[in-house]
């Protein structure tokens, strides 16, 4: 005789002749147990676990549901000079098996709850801000509410023109000392402006503190507009500029011994729209890329012009060279140096990385007219490094990257 362990009916049969159960299980419900035993001897028996078959419907019988969105297009609103007001619509398809007739969906940031027939585009009737990122909908099977998958739809870019210039923030530092010392103050203005012809809102700036100063103590900084946080991140939020407008901040250090040269660096890091030729918190100091970044690198006695952009990281200091070429740039195993001395004289090249250290040192004869000379860099870490030559006359600095 046979029990079925799950409550069943008790059975019976002959040894060694088929017996075909009456009753049928579900194959999602798992294993089936009998506890089978002798008819003469309760204590001669033995247990029979049977293992279902995998389903033998299509679609393994389960309900499965995929969406996608088609058809996404952009309206500039009426407004083609402003794209922070563009919109994007799009049509909804959903496919499946084993589902119903129906599908729902409920926009996840509150919108409404909307339905179609499977295999059938649905368009979605309300619009969404482009500026507003993505948009998620939860859909579920009306017959299933367990069948359902979730839909994210990337916006499109807008497809406004901006405008004749749109927004454009542009970064300088735009005053500076023209030499340093080792423990004096030094003062430095970053100026941000809004070039474009649209306003502009949410901008922040990173202007991180340089190796080799500190901040004045209670007297770290002076802000036109907004405020700057030199102890918690050493960001200065902005605000709001208006097209034309402009915004400065004077970061007063402290120079420490032994630190020359000191990379000054700031960059636009958040907005609220988007720039026409540039992209926020994208860069790394001490290189301007873009014209939301600015560099800037301070030397002992150096005169040097104030400027953002990479054309900033190189500096003539009083005349010393007429000129002064340096390649490859990037490198691998050496530096080329091409240079005209205006007279014959001692200089002094070092090699200095972007804390200020300085990683290689040695003397050269130079003599009047064009001098050439090759600098092994094979044992430099891969890196940003700063060329410095200084004779009596004064001083050059060539920036390279080590690769």
């Amino acid at each position: 005789s046979a029990t079925e362990n799950g409550g069943g009916q008790q059975v019976g049969g002959l040894y060694d002749t088929p017996f075909s159960y009456p009753e049928s299980f579900f194959i999602q419900s798992g294993a089936v147990s009998f506890s089978i035993e002798d008819s003469n001897d309760a204590t001669c028996s033995t247990t029979l676990v049977i293992t279902p078959p995998a389903p033998c419907s299509n679609g393994s019988g389960q309900c499965a549901i995929n969406a996608t969105a088609i058809n996404i297009s952009c309206s500039d609103q009426g407004t083609p000079d402003n794209p922070l007001d563009d919109k994007f619509t799009f049509d909804i398809l959903v496919s499946g098996d084993n589902t119903g007739m129906n599908w729902s969906a409920t926009e996840n940031g509150g919108g409404q709850q909307v339905g179609g027939l499977y295999d059938t585009p649905f368009s979605y009737p309300e619009s969404f801000f482009i500026q507003s990122g993505a948009v998620s909908f939860s859909i579920e099977d009306n017959n299933d509410a367990t069948c359902s998958t979730t839909l994210v739809i990337t916006p499109p870019a807008p497809c406004s023109n901006g405008g004749n210039n749109g927004i454009d923030l542009e970064l300088g530092i735009t005053d500076a000392p023209n030499s340093i010392s080792a423990y004096t103050f030094a003062s430095v203005t970053f100026t941000i402006t809004n070039a474009g012809d649209q306003p502009e809102s949410g901008i922040a700036v990173s202007v991180p503190l340089p190796t080799g100063a500190q901040f004045q103590g209670g007297n770290e900084y002076q802000a036109s507009q907004g405020n700057y946080y030199p102890y918690t991140g050493q960001m200065w939020s902005v605000g709001v500029l208006d097209a034309g407008a402009s915004a400065t901040l004077t970061v007063n250090y402290f120079i420490l011994g032994a630190n020359d040269p000191i990379a000054l660096y700031g960059q636009v890091t958040a907005q609220d729209g988007m720039d026409t030729d540039s992209s926020p918190a994208n860069g790394s100091c001490c290189i301007a890329n873009e014209d939301d970044e600015a560099a800037l690198v301070l030397t002992t006695s150096s005169a040097q012009n104030l400027t953002g952009g990479t054309g900033a990281n190189d500096y003539l200091a009083n005349a010393a060279f007429l000129s002064a070429k340096l390649n490859p740039n990037p490198a691998i195993n050496f530096i080329k140096v091409e240079l005209n001395s205006q007279a014959n004289s001692l200089g002094i090249f070092q090699l200095v990385n972007t804390q200020g250290g300085i990683v290689k040192q040695f003397d050269r004869e130079l003599s009047k007219g064009k001098n050439s000379l090759d600098i092994d860099i094979e044992e430099l870490p891969n890196g940003v490094y700063f060329l410095k030559i200084e004779t009596s006359e004064g001083i050059v600095l060539k920036r390279f990257v080590k690769q």
